[in-house]
């Protein structure tokens, strides 16, 4: 693939299938389910979740996809929550 000029984009909470390769501009990228650990039927949840709008936070991440904490760091080690608040709360202090 490299030899055909061709990319992997970084696996995306949002962009990324929860099984199938797509491809993407500027490349191609890979399924939530390539995410060692984070397994098919997780992917599934993450997806039907995101389908009903943007995630608040990783709290709201957690309960909407019904995914376990292990699966949020595998999510976190892999950078699909950067800027993601931890919970729903505003601390004013």
């Amino acid at each position: 693939m490299y030899a055909r000029g061709m990319k992997f984009l970084p696996v995306d909470l949002y962009k990324s299938d929860p099984v199938k390769f797509k491809k993407g501009k500027g490349g191609i990228r890979p399924p939530l389910n390539t995410l060692q650990g984070l397994g098919a039927t997780a992917a599934q949840n993450i997806a039907e979740a995101r389908s009903e709008g943007a995630f608040l936070s990783v709290e709201d991440l957690i309960v909407r996809s019904r995914i376990s904490k292990t699966v949020v760091d595998i999510l976190q080690r892999n950078g699909c929550l950067e800027g993601m608040p931890e919970s729903n709360q505003i601390s004013l202090f």
